[in-house]
């Protein structure tokens, strides 16, 4: 690092082969970068030394990007020595990443456009209830949904059935217990549907089933240690499906 560094373009790193380029030739277009400022036109066997190849390599290797015009060979001005010399430059390269940039940059444009697209339509499939739960969704995670989050709530609300009410009460169990994820709202609202729970009367009643069921299974036989210390009750979700 103390010797000097070498600008890669990233562009060049990862798309070489896109340009037909094997590995050594783009080594040998960065010896060319390397050695731009203090010898613009090296001599093959400079190169081939640099390299550990044979000058015959490396003149094929020059040949071929200059075909490809990946580089080619112009005469700059040098004013030290007041006089044109040749060096080797990088425009035909350049141009050919400024392309890969360019495509890169209208795919990404489409795929936002699509995305968009897409939410938008679905946002004009979702009932007003829906709304609202995305809504609430999005203001406890803090973004905004994809749309498979989004294709997921209509499932629970309207394939399902679960109501606004029941869905809002999974997602506050889950922010409750510091485990806001799909996974676990998941978890509560299939163990519900399991139990064809739809309403919180019965989500409670569930509740106090698992309870009385949780002590009955640690109170102690034969009534030895009794009042030794209440458990904490159990999360019935996390232990189940986390």
């Amino acid at each position: 690092m103390l010797s000097g560094v070498v600008p890669v373009p990233k562009l060049l790193l990862y798309n070489y082969a896109l340009l037909g380029l094997q590995e050594d030739e783009v080594i040998l277009i960065l010896q060319l970068i390397s050695l731009r400022h203090e010898n613009p036109y090296p001599a093959p066997a400079e190169l081939a030394e640099l390299m550990g190849v044979s000058s015959e390599r490396v003149e094929n290797m020059l040949g071929r990007l200059i075909e490809g015009k990946i580089i080619s060979i112009e005469k700059i001005f040098l004013p030290q020595d007041r006089q044109l010399v040749p060096a080797y430059a990088f425009s035909g390269l350049m141009e050919k990443l400024s392309e890969i940039w360019a495509v890169g940059k209208a795919r990404n444009l489409e795929e936002r456009k699509k995305a968009i697209k897409d939410k938008s339509s679905l946002s004009g499939k979702l009932s007003n209830e829906t709304r609202v739960l995305v809504k609430a969704f999005e203001q406890e995670f803090g973004r905004a949904l994809s749309e498979i989050e989004c294709t997921n709530i209509i499932e629970w609300h309207e394939g399902c059935g679960f109501s606004q009410e029941i869905i809002l009460e999974a997602l506050k169990r889950a922010v409750l217990n510091h485990t806001s994820n799909w996974r676990y709202i998941n978890s509560i609202l299939r163990e519900w549907d399991k139990k064809n729970i739809r309403t919180l009367q019965a989500v409670i009643e569930d509740d106090k089933r698992f309870q009385e069921q949780h002590q009955r299974q640690d109170r102690p036989r034969n009534g030895k240690n009794q009042g030794a210390g209440k458990v904490a009750p159990k999360d019935k979700y996390k232990d189940f499906y986390l």
